[in-house]
């Protein structure tokens, strides 16, 4: 075996070329969970297979949800086994897993026991662990953080306030967990909310399902009752990993055409193009690709306070 190289020496050159913006990681987990719940055959095509995810798929599994994986398709069979003892799931370091999953358990039968790496139980959940306390969920957990112990039961909704100056997460796991609840949530968040578009991108993702959400900003209303159909849905391409690749080309002087991109996306690290565009990039859209290309770039202020994960590229 030959012998690592002590250091990498860069070469600055200009970018140039095609790409396929990956699957969206967030889009997966979302559309995963509500698959799941829909309790009907669907389809999710034109999954992200990462580390991730296939978290989600075992922890979906262990709770009972019955799935079929061929590549990056997953079907869901419509039938889920309630575990008769409590399960003991692993969650990794998956904070989205652990948040949207950690909802859902709440209201639905079976005793989960929720675990992941040293990591992962150092994050936060006491807002989230809060609310479902407040609406009658059955929860023991370490003072807001991981291990949890669920014992998941039918929990009849209300109105709820939590703290969004965490993470929006805790609010998607609120928002998919509502229909599931005999009168739904109406969902007050409170302090300044992070990561607004992560909000709006479940939203738009349970109202392409069929669940019925009205936005009265600052308050969601989710009537309780309903059932999400996804019959046969895709995942479209992640802006965030496309991010990097765009502001290469512009930096560079480069031309990149970047595909398997939705136009008009909800994803909130969408807004790197316009942030592109404003510094001087040339922006073009060809059916679902974007082109970037640039000769001169100027310096601009912009706030990313709900854009972080764009911050680096």
């Amino acid at each position: 075996m030959s012998a690592q190289p002590s250091h990498l020496l860069i070469h600055p050159g200009i970018l140039k070329g095609r790409i396929s913006a990956p699957p969206s990681k967030s889009i997966s987990h979302r559309l995963l969970i509500m698959g799941a719940l829909s309790g009907e055959n669907c389809t999710i095509n034109n999954i992200l297979m990462s580390e991730d995810i296939e978290i989600t798929l075992n922890a979906l599994a262990g709770m009972g949800f019955q799935w079929i994986l061929n590549k990056n398709q997953v079907n869901f069979t419509g039938n889920r086994i309630v575990p008769e003892k409590e399960v003991r799931i692993f969650l990794g370091n998956s904070g989205t897993t652990a948040r949207l999953l950690a909802a859902i358990a709440a209201a639905i039968p079976g005793k989960y026991h929720f675990s992941g790496t040293k990591r992962l139980q150092e994050r936060p959940m006491q807002p989230l662990l809060k609310a479902l306390e407040n609406l009658g969920a059955d929860i023991r957990h370490n003072r807001g953080f991981l291990p949890l112990q669920v014992s998941g039961k039918q929990l009849n909704g209300g109105k709820i306030e939590i703290d969004a100056s965490v993470s929006s997460q805790f609010i998607s796991g609120l928002m998919m967990m509502a229909p599931l609840m005999q009168r739904g949530l109406e969902i007050l968040p409170i302090n300044s909310a992070v990561s607004v578009p992560y909000i709006k991108l479940t939203i738009n993702l349970m109202k392409q399902a069929g669940i019925t959400v009205q936005e009265q900003d600052p308050l969601i209303i989710i009537p309780g009752q309903q059932k999400f159909e996804l019959g046969k849905c895709r995942v479209e391409g992640d802006y965030s990993s496309a991010s990097y690749f765009a502001v290469g080309a512009a930096i560079s002087g480069g031309d990149v055409l970047i595909e398997n991109l939705n136009r008009h996306s909800v994803q909130g690290d969408r807004k790197i193009l316009s942030i592109l565009a404003e510094a001087g990039a040339d922006i073009s859209w060809q059916n679902s690709a974007v082109r970037i290309s640039a000769r001169r770039l100027n310096g601009i202020d912009t706030d990313m306070k709900d854009v972080p994960d764009i911050v680096p590229s």
